[in-house]
């Protein structure tokens, strides 16, 4: 590390530059004490692979070198290669230490990053989080629990968020649409995937014609392809289709989530764990099952207003539910 050269930057970022000698001088002596940290270069790297400010030295003859992110004050280490350095393309690579587990990425989780990351890029994501009352779902379901059983599906409080999606969906026809260049395309069916953890990734498959499906048909639906993605029987015609995507985190007791959008959808719901809470109702205090739900949507087609429009006829839906839905 003696003989490591400092590599230029080609520019600074806004409050980069006043930020030099803390960085250096706290951070930098951290990691190399003693090496010289009167030139320690900062520059902004912004190719959508990393984003942050980094600073690099030529330390390995093989033409590595080692790269420093600070972000929010906290440095990280990673590597690249020199030839990366100097131009405006950086591939930044993780470090490995002794001890180490390389192993190489399957292909379900190269497609998951892949696909995550095209959404990043393509769709303006903005979060809209509502709070709802679960009071009138929470009877509903324990007084028909036992009789959904019967029927072979279980009732939970999926299928009914499903119904009042599907009734925003109706009434907000823009949220249930897709961007195709600079066209939109209003989706005639209602498809809705519903996001499923595997112990070896992520799946959504989609339940066609969601609007058509009684609270039942609705349950055992998604029960049968819930089942059928984790043994791995899934039809590919089964996660194609879906034109707006449940996610439901709450199951593991998430209180809300700010999940990224499936494309080519415009809009993701993500579902908090239903949980008692104290309330105000009426003014006066109360104990109800509440939770968190947050939507995900395209700023690029969908406006703030019609967003929390759509999540006000949802949260309606699931607070005043109809029992002859059942």
């Amino acid at each position: 590390t003696g003989a490591a050269k400092a590599v230029l930057g080609s520019h600074s970022v806004n409050g980069v530059s006043a930020l030099h000698g803390q960085v250096s001088r706290k951070l930098w002596s951290g990691v190399w004490p003693g090496l010289p940290v009167d030139e320690v270069p900062i520059r902004s790297v912004t190719n959508g692979v990393h984003t942050g400010t980094w600073m690099s030295l030529d330390v390995s003859p093989d033409g590595r070198q080692v790269v420093f992110v600070v972000r929010q004050g906290v440095l990280e280490r990673r590597t690249v290669s020199v030839g990366a350095a100097s131009g405006s393309d950086v591939e930044v690579t993780a470090g490995v230490a002794a001890g180490d587990e390389v192993v190489p990425m399957t292909v379900m989780r190269r497609r998951i990053a892949e696909h995550m990351i095209a959404s990043r890029r393509t769709s303006a994501h903005v979060h809209s989080v509502f709070e709802v009352d679960f009071s009138r779902v929470s009877k509903l379901r324990e007084a028909k629990k036992a009789e959904y059983q019967a029927a072979g599906a279980k009732l939970t409080y999926l299928p009914f968020v499903v119904q009042a999606v599907v009734a925003g969906l109706r009434a907000v026809p823009v949220v249930n649409a897709s961007i195709d260049g600079d066209t939109i395309v209003y989706h005639k069916d209602i498809n809705i995937g519903i996001a499923v953890a595997l112990d070896w990734g992520l799946i959504v498959p989609v339940v066609k014609q969601a609007d058509e499906k009684s609270l039942l048909g609705l349950s055992r639906a998604m029960q049968d392809l819930a089942g059928r993605a984790r043994s791995k029987q899934l039809k590919p015609d089964e996660v194609q289709g879906g034109t707006f995507t449940i996610t439901n985190p709450g199951v593991y007791g998430a209180l809300f989530g700010t999940p990224i959008i499936n494309q080519p959808q415009v809009a993701i719901l993500d579902i908090g764990v239903v949980e008692k809470r104290v309330i105000v109702v009426d003014d006066a205090i109360a104990i109800r099952p509440m939770a968190y739900l947050s939507l995900g949507y395209d700023h690029r087609l969908v406006d703030g207003a019609v967003a929390d429009q759509f999540m006000s006829v949802v949260k309606q839906q699931i607070e005043t539910f109809d029992p002859s839905e059942l």
